[in-house]
């Protein structure tokens, strides 16, 4: 009897996270497209969902977002600094900005991650990119 009542007690959790996620999938849109980019960052974080970020955001909110993101990493404790970082880098490569990416790649000292960011970049925003690099004395 007491293992069924464990199975049903989880199950029962599993529906109320379930739910709370799906109320998080409708309030994270709603957040971003009214302004409140922080509140949407924070309510993410906080159910440990920040991955999820990058499927909400658009051209016209990645740059307050990713600008939370990296002031967040500065009393965020390790690894979600670094988490949070991460989300910032890939959001600025999903919008076009190599730049901002590869400057969060240096941040990190990921270089495996600044040598996609620069692969990935065309002719000319390499040039920029390469002149990032060696400012940072990066070969």
């Amino acid at each position: 009897a007491e293992g069924e009542s464990d199975a049903s007690a989880s199950e029962k959790k599993e529906e109320r996270v379930k739910d709370l996620m799906g109320l998080v999938a409708e309030i994270v849109p709603f957040l971003l497209s009214n302004n409140a980019q922080t509140e949407a960052v924070d309510l993410l974080m906080e159910v440990d969902s920040l991955s999820h970020l990058l499927g909400y955001v658009d051209m016209a909110t990645y740059e307050r977002v990713c600008l939370y993101l990296q002031t967040c990493a500065l009393y965020l404790p390790e690894p979600e600094d670094a988490e949070a970082l991460h989300e910032a880098a890939r959001i600025y490569r999903k919008c076009g900005k190599s730049c901002l990416a590869l400057r969060i790649a240096l941040r990190l000292r990921d270089m495996e991650l600044a040598q996609a960011i620069f692969g990935e970049a065309d002719e000319i925003t390499k040039k920029q990119l390469a002149f990032d690099l060696g400012r940072h004395n990066v070969v």
